[in-house]
């Protein structure tokens, strides 16, 4: 079982706020299956601090678990808020803060790219770089760059998608980790060291009742 162990919000004001589990109440993070665009949806008490006047969109969210049995906490989620709301609930004397939120990558899919022709020096990573300098959020280091030269012209595509079909051609992977962005060559799969076999595997059959 995952347990939600804290909140951090960064206020528009340039504040790191905690929120501690007491006063947090998890409802939900969706992983899409590329890990591109992760949601989060989260609620806590904000009758202690009273972050709601600073908290608004994009502001930056960090949600941190641990599982049941353990306190070594390890980051679940890190985007930015979407949508801030407030509620007051009289009858527990709370004031709760409800919000949604994206992973970074969101901001990639909401611009698009019209008849943008951009020519390289140094790969597809000189690309992926030129294409997130202007958003001014992205940490790069961990976009590798090569020495092949050519252009490449994008149109009506989002710079997600223009940076995703960059990782196919090459034949490299593509990740976001919070701000941090990897464009790099595959790294082999590593063996578990579990070898399966029909001992391990619970198997059993299913047969329909007629009435």
């Amino acid at each position: 079982m995952i347990i939600g162990r804290r909140l951090e919000i960064k206020t528009k004001d340039g504040r790191t706020v905690i929120i501690p589990q007491s006063d947090l109440f998890p409802e939900s993070v969706n992983f899409s299956a590329t890990r591109y665009v992760d949601e989060c949806n989260i609620s806590f008490n904000d009758a202690p601090q009273n972050v709601f006047k600073d908290f608004e969109v994009n502001c930056e969210v960090r949600l941190l678990v641990s599982s049941e049995n353990s306190i070594d906490e390890k980051i679940m989620f890190v985007g930015l808020a979407d949508e801030v709301h407030q509620v007051f609930d009289n009858s527990k004397g709370m004031r709760i803060v409800r919000f949604k939120a994206r992973s970074f990558s969101k901001v990639l899919t909401e611009p698009k790219l019209e008849q943008e022709e951009l020519i390289y020096k140094n790969g597809y990573g000189e690309v992926v770089k030129k294409l997130l300098l202007p958003f001014q959020l992205f940490d790069v280091n961990g976009v590798v760059e090569e020495q092949l030269e050519g252009r490449v012209y994008f149109d009506k595509i989002s710079v997600l998608d223009a940076i995703r079909n960059l990782a196919y051609v090459r034949g490299w992977c593509l990740r976001f980790e919070g701000r941090s962005v990897f464009f790099e060559p595959c790294k082999p799969l590593k063996h578990s060291g579990l070898t399966l076999s029909s001992e391990n595997v619970t198997s059993g059959t299913i047969s329909k009742v007629l009435e």
